[in-house]
C-alpha cells in the first residue's frame, strides 16, 4: 500500500484542519500509528475519544482508492514525506497531513509568495488595485496566491496571468466538484501558470466551513498577505488573521488611494 494513504487515512479521521502536531510528535508516522492500535492510541494522551472512533472508522484501503483516483486523473499527492511537500506549511500546528495539487507545486513553492486576498463583491476601485498589485508582484518574479472566488480573488488572478507571472489557488473544495463554473476556465489557466491546491479529497463538496479552513494554507504558503477590500467578518480577514498568528506580515491599501484629499493632513489641510 502507498505510504500517502496512511497520511490521508489520518487527515481523514481527524478532518480537515485539525491540530496535528501533538499527534506527529508522539507517533513517528502514520503507517506506525495505525500498526499500534487502539490501546496504544489511548494511552499516547493526544487523542480525543471521538477521534479515535474516527481513526477506526477509517480505513487505509479506502484511502488508498482516493489515492488511485488522484493518479488516473494527473493529479500529484503530497504529504510532508515528500520533498516538494511546501516548507512553510510545515511550521503550522495545523499542518495539511494530506495536499491535492493540480499543476507543478515547485513554481510555487521556489519562489517568494504573496497572497491577495478580499471580498467577492470588489468596487471597482478594489478589483484595479487587485489586479495592479497582482501584476506588479507577478512581474517580478512572486507568485501571487489566492482563493479561485469572484471578486478580488480573481482579478489577482487574472492580474499574474495577464503579467505573464506565476498564481497559484487554494481551493476550499476538493478537484472534480462543480463549483463556480463561471471561474473554470480561469482555474485551468491558473493551473497552468502554477497550481491548484486543496486539502479536500476529489469530489468534497464547498461549504461555509470549508473556506474559513483552506484560508489558513493561503496565509501559509505566504510570505505575506495583502487584504484589498474586507468586510469585518469576512473570509478575508480569516486569512489575515491566520497570517498574524503564522508570524506573517499582513497589508492593505490606506482606504480610497486615488482620493487626493488623503495625501494631506489635517494640519496641511488648516494651512
Amino acid at each position: 500500500m502507498d505510504k500517502k494513504a496512511y497520511w490521508l487515512w489520518l487527515q481523514e479521521a481527524l478532518g480537515a484542519g485539525a491540530v496535528t502536531d501533538e499527534i506527529t510528535a508522539v507517533f513517528p508516522s502514520p503507517e506506525e500509528m495505525y500498526s499500534r492500535g487502539e490501546i496504544e492510541w489511548r494511552l499516547s494522551g493526544v487523542l480525543t475519544n471521538r477521534q479515535i472512533e474516527k481513526l477506526k472508522q477509517c480505513s487505509p484501503e479506502k484511502a488508498q482508492g482516493i489515492v488511485d483516483v488522484c493518479y488516473n486523473n494527473g493529479w500529484t499527492v503530497l504529504t510532508p514525506d515528500d520533498e516538494d511537500y511546501p516548507p512553510k506549511l510545515r511550521s503550522l500546528r495545523n499542518m495539511p497531513l494530506a495536499l491535492f495539487v493540480r499543476g507543478d507545486i515547485k513554481r510555487v513553492t521556489q519562489r517568494v509568495c504573496i497572497a491577495v486576498v478580499g471580498t467577492r463583491k470588489a468596487s471597482f476601485q478594489g478589483s484595479y488595485l487587485a489586479h495592479r498589485y497582482a501584476a506588479a508582484l507577478a512581474y517580478s518574479g512572486i507568485c501571487v496566491v489566492s482563493g479561485a472566488a469572484m471578486g478580488i480573488d480573481s482579478c489577482a488572478h487574472n492580474g499574474a496571468l495577464d503579467s505573464g507571472g506565476v498564481t497559484a489557488a487554494v481551493l476550499g473544495c476538493g478537484f472534480g466538484y462543480k463549483y463556480l463554473m463561471e471561474n473554470e476556465y480561469l482555474r485551468d489557466c491558473v493551473a497552468q501558470s502554477g497550481a491548484l491546491i486543496t486539502e479536500f479529497p476529489p469530489g468534497f463538496p464547498s461549504s461555509a466551513r470549508t473556506f474559513p479552513i483552506r484560508n489558513r494554507i493561503i496565509s501559509g504558503l505566504c510570505d505575506a498577505t495583502i487584504v484589498i477590500e474586507a468586510g469585518v467578518k469576512s473570509g478575508s480577514l480569516i486569512t489575515a488573521n491566520c497570517a498574524i498568528e503564522q508570524g506573517r506580515d499582513v497589508f492593505a491599501p490606506p482606504g480610497d488611494v486615488f482620493n487626493s484629499c488623503l495625501l494631506y493632513t489635517s494640519d496641511a489641510a488648516d494651512d
